[in-house]
């Protein structure tokens, strides 16, 4: 899973935690949440004397106050970190038996650098009020806010492994026994 913080979240989102809940066929969460916990780490680029070197950094998962399996988020802008790009926050692996095939809603929450949770202005649910929005894509040039506390996106997983046979090769439309 990738992610996208805007810079200017840099002073306010420090924190981020992806939870997976089973939804009902009305998209509404049911059961307990499942936190994607698998350590994450991120490459980047630092100075070394006379040089310029990858390293290694993890962004979690930690404690942060009373908080558990949080991540850091990763700001690109940052100068004291030059993030390689094309990296990824959380891994979300559905074949796991934690994931039986059937609907999902990939939540996403947002700390401060205590660990407090935190939401946008305005918003329903849990966290302490922030002036920042989620946004979610509503066309190729235009994005529009999401009115709640965490951003959420509800997946339909299906693992059914794929098989096939072949049956004939063809050329020009006929079988063809040719090597």
């Amino acid at each position: 899973l990738r992610l996208w913080f805007s810079p200017e979240l840099e002073p306010i989102v420090k924190y981020y935690r992806l939870k997976v809940f089973p939804v009902n066929d009305a998209g509404s969460p049911v059961g307990q949440p499942i936190v994607l916990n698998s350590s994450v780490t991120w490459d980047k680029l630092v100075d070394n004397p006379g040089d310029v070197v990858r390293a290694p950094e993890t962004l979690g998962p930690v404690p942060v106050g009373a908080e558990n399996d949080l991540f850091k988020v990763p700001y690109w802008s940052s100068p004291e970190h030059r993030y390689l790009s094309g990296q990824f926050h959380q891994v979300w692996n559905t074949a796991q038996p934690l994931f039986p095939d059937g609907k999902y809603m990939l939540v996403i929450e947002v700390f401060d650098g205590a660990g407090n949770r935190i939401k946008p202005n305005g918003a329903a649910g849990p966290g302490t009020a922030h002036p920042f929005q989620f946004r979610r894509w509503s066309s190729t040039v235009d994005t529009d806010p999401v009115p709640y506390a965490d951003a959420a996106h509800v997946f339909w997983i299906d693992n059914t492994p794929v098989g096939g046979d072949i049956v004939d090769l063809r050329k020009n439309g006929s079988i063809n026994t040719a090597e």
